[in-house]
């Protein structure tokens, strides 16, 4: 699927190489190597395009990013992962450095063929700086087997994240995803939130870890996690956990699974509303809380598509 997106900072990678290469300029420079790519954004920049890193597989493929973001700093970043041909293997590891006072608004999102033996596994890792704020979305579509583990380092005081996933599973896929969210300092805030819809003989499994710290007095930290099952065999594991060695914080989590609401379906058909629309209806209102946390606009767009194949 096409990416409504487009900006001068893209960078493509495909099956182990650098395809696109933008030009250095005063508020990006890039390196590239055999293992991917480096960018820095100097201190006290507002980017007025987005970062897209678009890492794609015919066959295999791997990328390794750093992105180091300087103080004071903002930036939207999307790293995008694209496979249609059966059996692809497409893999990216990233780290991201958010210095003093940086904002990130952070996007992965997963696109390929279903059912056709394609896994795409994304691993990305925040160190985050005092007053540092970063919002992140993680959608994924497609491919035998997904698997993103997002991994949060609160490293300076008055550090913020929010974390958002959303999937959508079906036929025999598998979606595998785990948040691991560490308070270090005092006063950190993190707001985590996934949502799965899983149809036919698909399955979703979810693993989110909040640790505080014994330094991270005044933390305030909520994991919720929610999935949505549409048909008998689908399948939705989820494993909230806390680990807290202070005891000034507030720290809270939820899980829980169910299916579509009998008695809505009910009512909105009683009103002539056919059964795949007041279908339709119930889910967008199911996944409407993990949109709402996506600051990019073209990615609400990419998803509602994704949803309309699924």
């Amino acid at each position: 699927m096409r990416l409504a997106l487009e900006s001068p900072y893209t960078f493509v990678w495909h099956d182990n190489s650098g395809q696109a290469m933008p030009v250095n300029d005063l508020q990006v420079q890039s390196k590239v190597d055999s293992n991917g790519f480096t960018l820095d954004i100097p201190a006290n920049s507002k980017l007025n395009y987005p970062l897209i890193i678009i890492n794609s597989a015919a066959a295999s493929n791997k990328l390794q990013t750093i992105v180091n973001v300087g103080a004071n700093t903002e930036i939207t970043l999307v790293e995008y992962m694209q496979s249609d041909d059966s059996g692809a293997q497409n893999e990216m590891h990233s780290i991201i450095n958010c210095a003093a006072g940086a904002k990130v608004k952070h996007c992965i999102l997963q696109y390929a063929g279903s059912d056709n033996g394609i896994t795409q596994q994304a691993t990305t890792v925040f160190k985050q700086q005092e007053n540092s704020e970063v919002a992140t979305n993680i959608f994924a579509f497609g491919g035998s087997t997904s698997k993103v583990d997002l991994h949060v380092a609160l490293q300076g005081a008055s550090a913020h994240c929010q974390a958002a996933h959303l999937a959508c599973p079906i036929g025999k896929e598998k979606q595998e995803v785990s948040f691991n969210i560490e308070h270090l300092h005092p006063e950190c805030t993190s707001n985590s939130i996934a949502r799965s819809v899983v149809k036919d003989n698909a399955a979703s499994n979810f693993i989110g870890k909040i640790t505080v710290h014994p330094n991270a007095c005044k933390t305030f930290a909520d994991l919720q996690i929610k999935n949505l099952l549409c048909s008998a065999k689908a399948q939705a594991n989820n494993k909230p956990e806390l680990e807290i060695y202070n005891d000034d914080v507030k720290c809270s989590h939820g899980s829980s699974t169910g299916q579509l609401d009998q008695n809505a379906l009910f009512y909105m058909r009683s009103r002539g509303i056919d059964l795949d629309t007041a279908t339709e209806m119930l889910i967008t209102g199911f996944i409407q809380p993990v949109l709402n946390t996506c600051e990019i606009p073209e990615m609400h767009e990419f998803v509602n598509s994704a949803l309309a194949e699924r």
